[in-house]
């Protein structure tokens, strides 16, 4: 659900800027404001899941592991692709 409402975010915020961004015409600034949008709605809950993983896993619940790695990566994951594409 994350990933869908950071995609529109970008969108909108391409055409609020008045850019299309399927072109690649947008200027770097309008680029890095539309990532920084895009990243910091879908990475919320990798984030989530990397901090409830954390404190489960020191409460002694050893499967609090699994949830927690797949996040970071998924976060990673989203933060090297969006860099890629600028």
């Amino acid at each position: 659900m994350f990933f869908v409402l950071g995609f529109a975010v970008g969108e909108v915020l391409y055409a609020v800027l008045g850019y299309k961004p399927e072109n690649d015409d947008a200027p770097l600034w309008a680029d890095l404001v539309a990532s920084l949008a895009v990243l910091a709605v879908t990475l919320v809950p990798c984030i989530g899941a990397v901090m409830y993983g954390r404190r489960a896993s020191r409460a002694g619940r050893p499967g609090a592991r699994a949830p927690m790695i797949i996040g970071a990566l998924a976060g990673a994951a989203l933060v090297i692709l969006t860099a890629l594409d600028l």
